[in-house]
């Protein structure tokens, strides 16, 4: 026991000394002096800091407070290059600053990590005031599909489909769309009643992946929609559902799917 004790002490003296390494205290430095982003010394500091992986994050952390705002951005964007669950949580930390600027980093990268403090602060920000913050978590929540806690992640965007911001409404579909929980296609199919056709042309990319013949029957009717672009895509729509080939013709594609519901 003393055994691994003492190697435990090694350990974690070696990781804060390297934490302490002068590469990073200089990288940390550098940062304080950065006021534009895309100078050439600071475009070169999230990469220096990252280099160096976890035993940056926590010079990191300990700088935060004191960076000049263009500054916390570049060490968000290390953070975001940092693979580590220290990393991942620092940037859920930073998820819930009114920064958004540094959200801007933040969330897309909080989209790529999993665990529930992840979800619960993509969840969060889809009531931001900022319309692009909230389209960007909803986005996010799209991403790592197999990581994500549904039954926190796909309420809240189902509620982000009522969001008066067309584009934010778009990523909630989508997203929804690429978890692909047959749950939704009520929902989904609600939706193709849209004025708009950019929300109409995503709730059928949504319904290609959630992939549930449910929807058949309302494909089905839009086929004689006014708008010839998006019969086209209601056709194809049918047919990655289907894996029939009948065109535009509305004919075919009744009498086969009469023929489906007599079998």
């Amino acid at each position: 026991m003393s055994r691994i004790l003492a190697l435990a002490v090694v350990v974690g003296t070696s990781l804060h000394a390297l934490a302490q390494s002068p590469p990073v205290a200089r990288a940390i430095e550098d940062l304080r002096t950065c006021t534009k982003i895309d100078s050439a010394l600071c475009r070169t500091l999230p990469g220096r800091l990252a280099a160096h992986g976890a035993t940056s994050v926590m010079p990191i952390h300990d700088a935060l407070p004191t960076l000049p705002p263009q500054a916390r951005t570049l060490a968000a964007i290390a953070l975001t290059q940092i693979d580590h669950l220290q990393s991942t949580k620092l940037l859920v930390e930073l998820a819930r600053k009114d920064d958004l600027l540094l959200l801007t980093v933040v969330i897309p990268a909080l989209g790529e990590r999993q665990g529930k403090e992840v979800d619960r602060a993509l969840v969060g920000l889809l009531r931001s005031p900022h319309p692009h913050l909230r389209g960007l978590a909803a986005e996010a929540l799209g991403k790592a599909k197999s990581k994500r806690d549904l039954t926190l992640a796909v309420p809240a965007l189902l509620r982000a489909f009522r969001d008066p911001i067309e584009a934010v409404k778009v990523a909630a579909i989508e997203s929804v769309g690429l978890i692909g929980d047959r749950r939704v296609v009520p929902e989904l199919l609600a939706h193709l009643n849209d004025s708009r056709p950019r929300v109409r042309r995503t709730v059928l990319f949504a319904l290609r992946f959630v992939s549930d013949l449910s929807a058949v029957p309302k494909l089905l009717d839009l086929l004689t929609d006014d708008d010839l672009t998006f019969v086209r895509e209601v056709a194809s729509t049918l047919e990655k559902l289907t894996g029939q080939r009948f065109g535009l013709d509305v004919e075919l594609w009744r009498g086969w799917w009469r023929r489906q519901i007599d079998l």
